[in-house]
């Protein structure tokens, strides 16, 4: 009808018009979608440019080397220094001693604290090896951080208060298969600030016939002590609670806090890696720990109150320890 009042009336002239109306307006479509597509494709460029300029910056900065002479703190010969991010988490967590394989994690969710994110991929990890753990970083911080540094199984056990003896079940396998599971440990521990992906032992190197290791801790992990973000542990305290994982766990959480604030059963149930299938069960082992814990602390003048209140919370009240230097957060 539109054609018609054009003014075109011969059929031929009709669809030669249409045919051409058709054409432009596909040719107006098609020039519209390429326009369309060249901006979408530049802008697409030019995100994609910025995210890879951006990943490159990041991955030079992770990538680029530390300065030689850079060192754990030196912290006393009394205590045992350890990131804040460790002690509130459930990484080495308050298990029981068992027998059989122990439970394999793939890139597991650990529980923490707010503000931070453990992923971890290994053998579940106990108080015993956070134990060795300790006692290596101990042992490095004499040493540049990343520099190999060499130690007897014997220096390693004395560390720990441990005998020194032989066989397939005697301390020195046992120490073996903790150094053996702590290096195979991978890991990002994510905070407001940064993220750690790594291993808690970079390598470790055992001659067979004199049993002495050399062990190298991965350079980068000073982030997780980075900005004062450690604690001082109480290793004659902690010794004095061995074989007493939920005593031992508390411990470490309580000294990281300058002035501990109330938390509930169910969240210190979450954060310290209890086995407990019940909260009731784990509430009645609470209780035992928290006296454990009160007790050692008395016989080394450092009082403290811890009770379940109402709420089911967990209210604890301490003098500061001379011996305990708690960084900030």
């Amino acid at each position: 009808m539109g054609l018609l009042t054009m003014g075109i009336a011969d059929p031929v002239q009709l669809i030669t018009a249409l045919s051409a109306r058709v054409a432009a307006s596909r040719n107006t479509a098609s020039q519209t979608r390429d326009a369309t597509a060249a901006s979408a494709a530049e802008s697409s460029a030019d995100f994609i440019h910025r995210v890879n300029r951006s990943t490159r910056a990041a991955m030079q900065r992770a990538a680029s080397p530390l300065p030689q002479d850079v060192k754990l703190p030196q912290w006393p010969d009394t205590v045992r220094g350890v990131p804040n991010v460790v002690l509130r988490s459930a990484l080495f967590g308050a298990t029981r001693r068992h027998g059989g394989q122990r439970v394999i994690l793939r890139e597991e969710l650990i529980a923490s604290v707010r503000g931070v994110e453990i992923r971890y991929t290994g053998e579940r990890l106990d108080q015993n090896d956070f134990d060795v753990w300790q006692a290596l970083l101990h042992l490095a911080r004499a040493n540049n951080l990343g520099a190999e540094f060499e130690v007897s199984a014997y220096q390693i056990l004395q560390q720990l208060n441990k005998g020194d003896t032989g066989g397939a079940t005697g301390s020195r396998a046992t120490l073996n298969h903790r150094i053996v599971r702590l290096r195979a440990a991978l890991l990002s521990v994510r905070s407001d600030s940064i993220t750690y992906y790594g291993n808690l032992i970079k390598h470790a190197i055992r001659d067979e016939r004199s049993h002495r290791y050399v062990i190298q801790i991965d350079p980068h992990l000073q982030e997780l002590f980075g900005r004062d973000h450690y604690t001082h542990i109480d290793w004659q305290i902690r010794q004095e609670l061995d074989g007493k994982a939920l005593a031992q766990w508390l411990h470490g959480f309580y000294s990281s806090h300058a002035e501990p604030y109330p938390i509930s059963v169910a969240t210190l149930h979450r954060l310290c890696g209890s086995e407990a299938k019940r909260l009731s069960h784990f509430r009645e082992e609470l209780r035992a720990a928290l006296k454990t814990l009160t007790e050692v602390l008395g016989r080394h003048k450092s009082q403290i109150i811890a009770q379940i209140v109402e709420g089911d919370l967990v209210q604890v009240h301490r003098a500061p320890s001379g011996a305990r230097r708690r960084q900030t957060t």
